[in-house]
Parts: C-alpha cells; sequence; structure tokens
C-alpha cells in the first residue's frame, strides 16, 4: 500500500502540473490495475 501512495503522490503533483484530465486518465488506469491484481 506504501507503494500506491507513494504513486498517488507522485501522480498528484504531475496532475497539478499538467493539468485535471492527466489525473482523471490516472485513475482509471489505476482502477484497472487493480483489478488485475484482483
Amino acid at each position: 500500500m506504501k507503494i500506491l501512495e507513494k504513486l498517488w503522490q507522485n501522480s498528484a503533483n504531475t496532475s497539478i502540473i499538467s493539468g485535471q484530465w492527466e489525473l482523471e486518465v490516472w485513475i482509471r488506469e489505476l482502477v484497472s490495475w487493480t483489478l488485475d491484481l484482483l
């Protein structure tokens, strides 16, 4: 879980620079990645 938290923090910092849509795309990727792990 610590890895996910670190990835989330990095993504949050990136989304602030790149824009809101970047965060939305990242969330979709995270959801699909999490489903693959399940």
